[in-house]
């Protein structure tokens, strides 16, 4: 079973326009999780992520790496990987 779309948080196209129109071209996700869910779903909205991995763990050190694995080599182009400092380097 799938979630329904208003659960993924899409609603009609409208909506989802109205959302997007002004947004910033990127997004930069940390947080305690290694969190799926909120960087490909900014993915599915047209952001560019950037992860600051030094800023990201998770309860399983496994499923951590598998999906920073994921994260470098299937949505290179998407996200990005960098350290919270060269982040916050490059805000200045």
């Amino acid at each position: 079973m799938f979630p329904s779309a208003e659960a993924r948080g899409f609603d009609d196209d409208a909506r989802r326009k109205s959302r997007t129109d002004a947004r910033p071209s990127r997004r930069d996700i940390s947080g305690g999780e290694t969190d799926i869910y909120a960087v490909l779903g900014a993915v599915d909205l047209g952001y560019r992520v950037i992860l600051a991995q030094d800023a990201l763990c998770s309860s399983s050190d496994a499923a951590h790496d598998a999906l920073m694995r994921l994260y470098r080599e299937r949505y290179s182009q998407q996200i990005e990987l960098a350290g919270a400092q060269e982040i916050v380097d490059a805000w200045r």
